[in-house]
């Protein structure tokens, strides 16, 4: 599956939620203040997974598109 690529090849150790993440700073002393998803529209999550499956970089003019679009898609989707 593309989250078992992604774990493998990235040596994720641990995925989290808003709430899973908030729970774990506050239990470890951290005031939470706010927490909320980003990189979260439909170009984001094609961006991701080609990276998984493709295991491509970006040069700096896409790393550059890339960050715009990711920025443009976050103002106008509402917060999860």
């Amino acid at each position: 599956s593309l989250i078992d690529m992604h774990i493998k090849r990235c040596s994720i150790e641990q995925y989290f939620t808003c709430d899973s993440l908030k729970d774990l700073l506050a239990s470890t002393g951290f005031e939470v203040v706010e927490i909320f998803p980003i990189l979260k529209g439909d170009f984001a999550k094609r961006k991701f997974e080609e990276r998984i499956i493709n295991s491509s970089r970006y040069n700096l003019i896409s790393q550059m598109i890339a960050k715009r679009k990711f920025q443009m898609e976050d103002h106008v989707l509402p917060q999860q």
